[in-house]
């Protein structure tokens, strides 16, 4: 089944966990919480990239306020980023917040994921979506997606624009 070109915001998790946004190979998820959602993108994911074929661009939203995670949800995290990895052209943290709470969420983000970079895909943390944008433009490659398309997407996923037409 191929998954429609736009979708979401799709709830993923028992508590709305995660949100869900994709728009062609421009996957974008907003953390609410560390609990869960993670098996469902993860599932998602998979569908879009057997569809699509690859790669696919994925950034993972963290606005201010969220809680940290601890030791078990973090080697979690870093397992399914393991297992994503080679569906990715590049994976963008993009920490939304500033001060105290970004220092905090790209020290633990950049603890984190240090073990991702070993498995091939390049990550990056950001701090802005046009920044998030930029580079994910650059290493998706994908001529048909332009990068006012990806910043679009990113900007609907963090609820700063209206849902964008099909890309």
């Amino acid at each position: 089944m191929t998954p429609p070109s736009t979708e979401g915001p799709i709830s993923l998790g028992p508590n709305d966990d995660m949100l869900w946004h994709a728009r062609g190979r421009v996957v974008a998820c907003m953390a609410n919480n560390h609990v869960g959602g993670r098996p469902e993108a993860m599932s998602r994911l998979r569908v879009r990239y057997r569809a699509l074929g690859p790669p696919l661009a994925l950034t993972v939203i963290i606005r201010e306020g969220i809680e940290r995670p601890n030791e078990a949800m973090r080697e979690e995290i870093r397992q399914s980023f393991d297992e994503i990895s080679p569906m990715l052209a590049c994976n963008a943290i993009t920490i939304l917040g500033s001060g105290f709470f970004a220092g905090f969420f790209m020290s633990i983000v950049s603890r984190t994921l240090e073990r991702v970079r070993k498995a091939g895909t390049p990550y990056r943390i950001h701090t802005s979506l046009e920044s998030a944008a930029a580079w994910m433009h650059q290493e998706l490659g994908d001529p048909g997606t332009t990068a006012e398309d990806v910043l679009e997407t990113l900007q609907w996923a963090a609820g700063e624009r209206p849902r964008p037409d099909p890309g």
